[in-house]
């Protein structure tokens, strides 16, 4: 099907239900005399462009359907377009979903990958770029630069160090040209960059080419990098653009700073109420990573190595759960930073579904980060001790791109997999 039938479709859609309650499936294949498969891939393009509105749903057995929502159900979630009446799809996987995207322009799409999630915003602890700017265009320009910054957070994702960049265009032009500068200093080595653009890498800081950005737009990635020292490390950086009029501007990056040394604990016991409370403590910040084994089953044995692995840091395990082969611990230690004040910290290795993870709280976010990084890459290790992993593989990372909250199953190798929280649909591995 071409893209200007698409477009017939999109229009019939909106004409359609302006004037009627509902729309079905087969009175698309009759008007444009399609069979069932076609008409389905073309809703999945107009989803993935984002003119028809729909949500991706995990059923019982691990399969994953795209439901169009009914216009009542659209309306609650002030989504901009109309939407079909609720059909449940094939089963995702049974599509080649990257096909289907690499069909569609990307000027023609607000949707296109996983990581083109435009309109996503990330935690309130976000760091965001400096209101001030470094000005080289002419000062008649209007003040589109306003609307124009950069958030940087410290990300997870298995043992590497994770920094997550969101750059935003709130204005309603296009920006182009887009590059941003990144340093990162002497005790990291760069491992790569998610989803992948150009970059030129230098010894202590990479170029990153964007490209374009569209109106009330963004891009969302993430840079991975390995730690060759335990040290405190600083990131900065600029973004250089192009606004509407060809001005070029110059927009400083806000500095994060991050402890990458892992303090020494001290266990503490603590009744389980009190666990509880403590999770539940809004000021505690929260993170979890997920992560999958390939080709391993034994997931009892797997557990008593998460354990291990805590252990080794001086955790002390305050109560246990094993109920269905699902596997959750509880740890609890402390330590004392550096303004003076004891630190507490919780550890929770557990599985479910074949996805293994760390959950990790504390009041300090770079201790959560560290301790997770660390016990990660620790628990890595140890399975390439047991040969339980090839000297060659790594843990398969199973935090979701978008939200960073862990996907409820581990799938099989190059199928997708939904997002419970956002629905976005990935491929791990």
């Amino acid at each position: 099907m071409s893209t200007d039938q698409d477009i017939e479709v999109a229009s019939y859609i909106v004409r359609y239900m302006m004037s009627h309650k509902r729309l079905s499936l087969e009175i698309l294949k009759d008007k444009f005399n399609l069979d069932d498969l076609q008409t389905r891939k073309c809703l999945i393009r107009l989803y993935f462009r984002g003119q028809i509105y729909g949500r991706i749903q995990q059923v019982t057995g691990g399969k994953i359907f795209l439901f169009f929502l009914e216009q009542y159900d659209n309306q609650e979630l002030n989504a901009p377009t109309l939407t079909l009446d609720k059909i449940i799809d094939w089963d995702i996987n049974e599509f080649d979903l990257d096909a289907i995207k690499s069909s569609i322009q990307v000027n023609d799409t607000k949707i296109l990958t996983s990581y083109d999630a435009e309109t996503e915003s990330f935690n309130q602890d976000m760091l965001v770029s400096t209101p001030e700017d470094v000005e080289v265009s002419h000062s008649k320009e209007t003040s589109q630069k306003d609307f124009i910054s950069v958030e940087m957070r410290i990300g997870i994702s298995t043992y590497k160090l994770c920094i997550r960049i969101h750059v935003k265009n709130a204005s309603q032009d296009m920006i182009n040209d887009v590059k941003l500068k990144f340093n990162f200093g002497d005790f990291l080595k760069y491992d790569g960059l998610n989803p992948k653009h150009e970059v030129k890498l230098e010894e202590s800081f990479l170029w990153v080419n964007i490209g374009i950005i569209n109106g009330a737009q963004g891009k969302i990635f993430e840079i991975y990098f390995n730690q060759t020292q335990k040290k405190q490390i600083k990131f900065d950086g600029l973004m250089q653009y192009k606004s509407k009029d060809g001005y070029a501007r110059v927009l400083r990056l806000y500095p994060i700073e991050i402890d990458t040394i892992m303090p020494d604990f001290i266990p503490q016991e603590v009744p389980i109420n009190y666990i509880k409370s403590f999770m539940k403590n809004k000021e505690i910040f929260k993170r979890i990573q997920g992560f999958g084994i390939p080709e391993f089953e034994d997931f009892e044995k797997a557990q008593s190595f998460l354990e291990k692995i805590s252990e080794k840091y001086n955790f002390i395990q305050i109560s246990n759960i094993n109920k269905e082969n699902n596997y959750m611990s509880f740890y609890f230690a402390k330590t004392d930073v550096k303004s003076g004040e004891s630190c507490e910290i919780l550890v929770v290795p557990q599985i479910k579904k074949k996805v293994l993870a760390f959950y990790c709280c504390s009041p300090y976010e770079h201790i959560v980060v560290n301790v997770l990084r660390q016990l990660s890459f620790d628990f890595q290790s140890l399975l390439k001790e047991e040969n339980l992993l090839e000297k060659d593989q790594n843990l398969i990372n199973l935090n979701c791109v978008k939200c960073g909250n862990v996907l409820e199953i581990f799938p099989p190798q190059n199928e997708f997999v939904a997002c419970r929280f956002c629905q976005l649909l990935q491929k791990p591995w």
